[in-house]
């Protein structure tokens, strides 16, 4: 399991390093945060994925969020 763990950093890490040179010699600094950002979160993604982490769905979320207007909606109707 440790083998995949270290091969999805290695796949990151070379992500990087072949997406990074162009973006600092441009000077795209939101690009480079975003960047980062999407990087990052993939690969803690990935990882959690690899070690069985239950990942709950986004859309669970926003189910819950929007239930009372859904209900408030149904009452009105």
């Amino acid at each position: 399991m440790w083998w995949k763990i270290l091969s999805m950093v290695a796949v990151s890490g070379l992500m990087a390093v072949v997406e990074l040179p162009s973006l600092l010699k441009k000077n795209q600094k939101k690009e480079i945060v975003i960047f980062w950002t999407l990087l990052g979160t993939g690969t803690a993604i990935s990882i959690a994925m690899i070690l069985h982490v239950q990942i709950p769905n986004p859309a669970d979320g926003i189910m819950i969020l929007y239930r009372p207007v859904s209900d408030w909606i149904d009452k009105i109707l």
